[in-house]
């Protein structure tokens, strides 16, 4: 028996619908809706570390590795003014005349903890740390480091900075413990003094027998304002003492 066989236009087979998985728009939509997905993803991971970064510790700039640009009230002029940082041991070296290549008659030297110094604004969980106090004090050293950089007179003289923050490498700290620096006083976090070889000088006497302190012993707006003044007196009297 002569077996029938049925021919099947390839027109009619084209035409016909070959199931969800050979769609190509399905397709389309699951790719848009897995790179939906990892974008959220992706979203949700750095906003919790944006988050975590705000209750973190601010990191504060070195200020003092920073040009400044002091403007002369009296002249008008503008001069530059660059800080010298320094560890204590590098202090405690140009201070000892033992040691006569490296040691400087006149060393100004302010010392604190440069991770709590905030002259300018920083912010942290939307609130501004910037203290006013902090951002006059560097007004003041740019006005004492200025004031160095003019002097032409016997003696060399330095300002340097020492950042007392608390790093188990630094052993910085040690300079509040130093009585030549801060005349023996204890629990200090922060001194701006003078020291010439191993001698502390806490004041001075000018010429018409008024007596200058030189030492601060705080952040205080107005102690470390009049030493600096004190100092610059003292810069201008070449270091002469009328005691």
């Amino acid at each position: 028996m002569a077996r029938v066989v049925r021919k099947v236009s390839g027109k009619a087979v084209r035409g016909q619908k070959k199931g969800i998985l050979y769609n190509k728009n399905f397709w389309i939509g699951i790719s848009c809706g897995v790179v939906a997905i990892i974008a959220l993803v992706l979203g949700l991971v750095f906003g919790l570390k944006g988050n975590s970064n705000t209750n973190s510790e601010p990191k504060v700039e070195d200020y003092f590795a920073m040009e400044y640009t002091y403007k002369d009230k009296n002249t008008s002029e503008e001069r530059k003014v660059n800080f010298e940082k320094a560890s204590y041991a590098e202090v405690a070296m140009h201070t000892n005349p033992n040691f006569e290549s490296t040691f400087i008659d006149y060393v100004f030297v302010f010392a604190t903890d440069l991770s709590k110094f905030y002259p300018k604004t920083l912010m942290q969980n939307e609130t501004d740390l910037k203290d006013k106090n902090h951002e006059s004090i560097l007004e003041y050293l740019i006005f004492l480091q200025d004031s160095i950089n003019l002097y032409d007179g016997d003696y060399k003289v330095k300002l340097y900075i020492v950042d007392t923050q608390d790093n188990q490498a630094s052993d910085n700290m040690s300079i509040f413990s130093d009585s030549k620096f801060n005349g023996g006083k204890s629990e200090l976090t922060t001194i701006l003094s003078l020291v010439n070889g191993d001698r502390f000088i806490e004041n001075f006497t000018t010429a018409d027998d008024k007596e200058k302190g030189l030492f601060a012993d705080s952040l205080s707006k107005s102690l470390i304002q009049s030493v600096v003044n004190n100092a610059k007196l003292f810069i201008d009297a070449n270091f002469k003492d009328n005691k």
